[in-house]
């Protein structure tokens, strides 16, 4: 569907992208973990569009809130504060607001770049808890994630599954070939 609004929508098209809001519950009770959490919420702040935060997503709030009843927010413990500090200061790399945004696989995990002349970002989102090795069309060698700080390595084209998500920085552009659309990438017989 993403790529689907990429092909309807104008050049210039803004999407507001959010992992919670009054119309849904929040995403600490619809994922199954923690990791999963983050996995969906790193995504939606990787994607192309303005990232959201509802009001108690920091302190990873499980209650969804009514909008139409005084419901206010439990503060207490700001967990979740850290990763999304860490979002909003990725959501203004150059290569997020310049660049071209790429979906490249959905399975095992979602994977996603950003390339362009700010710089080149590559995201894998583990938004269904995998393990193993996966495919990443990174050159060979050691990258540092952009979430946590840690030290992430490609070898053969190939890396270990990050628990939630990684976002890798990366020099030169790729070919990137878009994630197989069903409803986008179909031949017609001859």
């Amino acid at each position: 569907m993403l790529r689907f609004q990429d092909a309807i929508y104008p050049d210039n098209f803004i999407k507001l992208r959010c992992v919670e809001n009054h119309d849904q519950m929040r995403i600490m009770r619809l994922a199954p973990s923690l990791d999963q959490a983050l996995a969906w919420t790193a995504f939606e702040a990787f994607n192309r569009g303005a990232f959201l935060i509802y009001a108690g997503q920091e302190a990873g709030a499980t209650h969804t809130p009514s909008l139409f009843d005084v419901d206010k927010v439990v503060w207490g413990d700001y967990a979740w504060q850290p990763f999304l500090t860490t979002l909003a200061r990725l959501k203004k790399h150059p290569a997020l607001t310049t660049g071209q945004f790429v979906l490249t696989a959905a399975e095992p995990l979602i994977q996603a770049a950003w390339q362009g002349e700010g710089g080149n970002l590559y995201g894998l989102f583990n938004v269904g808890a995998e393990a193993g090795l996966v495919q990443a069309p990174l050159p060979a060698g050691d990258y540092v994630d952009l979430l946590s700080g840690a030290t992430v390595s490609v070898r053969d084209g190939q890396m270990d599954m990050p628990a939630s998500a990684v976002v890798l920085a990366y020099a030169e552009a790729l070919f990137l070939q878009p994630f197989h659309s069903p409803l986008l990438d179909f031949h017609l017989p001859a």
